[in-house]
């Protein structure tokens, strides 16, 4: 594999990342921050939520099961990445 293939290869790897994270909060987190402890029965159901956008949600999980991570930390570092660089969050 010469340098230009190596090349075309790392720019297909971080467009598909790229776009995979763009649609999809739960493998950004995942994959992308290292949130490894995920698991896709508690987790992806919680992202999904938080992608929908709805301001009036309800989130009953009990303790220990990664709520603020993903509400505090993850959602907000996904939604200036993704959907407004210029939103200001208070947290």
């Amino acid at each position: 594999m010469n340098e230009e293939q190596k090349e075309q290869k790392i720019e297909r790897i971080i467009t598909d990342w790229y776009t995979k994270s763009k649609e999809n909060l739960y493998y950004f987190l995942k994959a992308v921050v290292g949130f490894e402890d995920m698991c896709s029965y508690t987790h992806k159901w919680l992202c999904e939520e938080l992608q929908k956008n709805d301001k009036n949600v309800l989130i009953l999980l009990p303790r220990g099961v990664f709520k603020t991570t993903i509400i505090g930390i993850g959602f907000p570092i996904w939604l200036l990445l993704f959907k407004n660089p210029n939103l200001r969050i208070l947290i």
